[in-house]
């Protein structure tokens, strides 16, 4: 028996316990049974469509698979809806939370303003809300605010250390063409807990024209990730794979 068959049996079985069960008698079970596909497509608009609409239980069934499905074809609409319903729940902790989902989601425009907002507050001079700002800045390519911003950070918090706040203002001298970027990533080699500074510095310099200097930095990613526990292994696999595609334009026949 085919798969297709195997489907209109089980479509008319439970079509045949829907009319028993609902009392429609012996005709319709008679269409269903003996007539399989016409029989059952018009049970199912004159008959099984009707009752759904009448119960109560199917209409919110039917509403929740449509607001899922929504979610599926927009899943940034719920933030649109909570960013209009924002002034009902007006709060610093509730837009500093809408601020960090819609940065999640790409949302940079209305994170930015959210969080304009919160350090207008007690807030101004948080380290940590001053560097989301940036990340947003940086993200919409507005590096020379980002790197104000970034800056300002610094001034006001001289003490705060942050490793990819230093790789954020790394990143955003390399945006703009600083000269002083090459100092900053010298000094992430020698702290940043990871691969990305090592990796993007490499490339940097490859775009530069320091092959050598780029092909050992990323000869150094693939051994130390080699090296590495399994954690740090999986941590780091997009930035030693950046390594070993790049190792391949310097080592073609490897």
């Amino acid at each position: 028996m085919s798969v297709l068959a195997v489907l209109v049996f089980a479509l008319q079985l439970a079509l045949g316990f829907h009319c028993l069960k609902s009392g429609r008698g012996n005709t319709w079970l008679s269409i269903i049974m003996f007539v399989p596909v016409v029989g059952s497509i018009l049970y199912i608009f004159t008959q099984l469509i009707p009752d759904l609409k009448q119960d109560p239980k199917a209409r919110e069934a039917a509403r929740k698979v449509s607001e899922q499905a929504q979610n599926w074809t927009d899943p940034q609409k719920h933030l649109r809806e909570r960013l209009e319903n924002l002034a009902v729940t007006d709060s610093d902790a509730n837009r500093l939370a809408l601020a960090r989902e819609c940065m999640e989601a790409q949302l940079w425009q209305p994170a930015e303003e959210l969080l304009k907002e919160v350090l207008e507050g007690p807030s101004a001079n948080d380290p940590h809300l001053l560097l989301l700002l940036a990340e947003c800045l940086y993200a919409q390519e507005r590096y020379a605010p980002a790197r104000v911003q970034l800056e300002d950070l610094i001034a006001a918090n001289p003490d705060f250390r942050s490793a990819d706040g230093h790789l954020l203002y790394a990143k955003t001298l390399e945006a703009l063409n600083d000269s002083g970027v090459n100092e900053e990533y010298e000094a992430l080699l020698l702290s940043y807990p990871g691969e990305e500074a090592r990796v993007r510095y490499a490339l940097y310099l490859q775009h530069q024209g320091d092959l050598a200097r780029a092909e050992s930095l990323f000869v150094e990613t693939v051994g130390r990730v080699r090296k590495a526990p399994r954690h740090y292994r999986k941590a780091q696999l997009q930035w030693v794979n950046i390594a070993e595609r790049e190792l391949q334009k310097y080592r073609p026949g490897d």
